[in-house]
């Protein structure tokens, strides 16, 4: 009977680390869209929020935008009425890009220069020494 209650909470541990976990990782997250009209990347003006994407940010681009310095997402979703253009001297880096489409209209990019779409890997504690 003892092992199976060490079983029990040996499990209830995991999954209640694995929620955390989770919890965590959602706060960190962020949804940045542009507005309708767009702008350059790095300007806050081009952003709903007036905050610029980072590297844990969900960026949904419904209008007009151009990359203009080194640009950064975990996700990039380009709305059905939105354009993304990679300047020829910046790039993007993100995790996912998707292209919404809808009744035969889908976003669209114009990639001038790189964009690197990278597998996104579990973070790691470091250790110190």
């Amino acid at each position: 009977m003892k092992k199976y209650f060490k079983k029990q909470n040996s499990f209830m541990l995991i999954l209640t680390i694995a929620f955390l976990l989770m919890l965590f990782n959602s706060l960190n997250t962020k949804e940045i869209r542009s507005t309708k009209e767009g702008g350059n990347w790095c300007s806050p003006n081009t952003w709903v929020s007036k905050e610029i994407p980072g590297t844990e940010d969900n960026v949904i681009i419904d209008g007009e935008v151009l990359v203009n310095c080194p640009a950064f997402a975990d996700t990039l979703l380009v709305g059905i009425d939105g354009y993304l253009r990679i300047s020829e001297k910046d790039s993007l880096n993100c995790h996912m890009i998707i292209l919404d489409e809808k009744d035969g209209k889908k976003g669209q990019i114009k990639n001038l220069n790189i964009i690197n779409v990278e597998e996104k890997k579990p973070k790691q504690d470091v250790e110190a020494y």
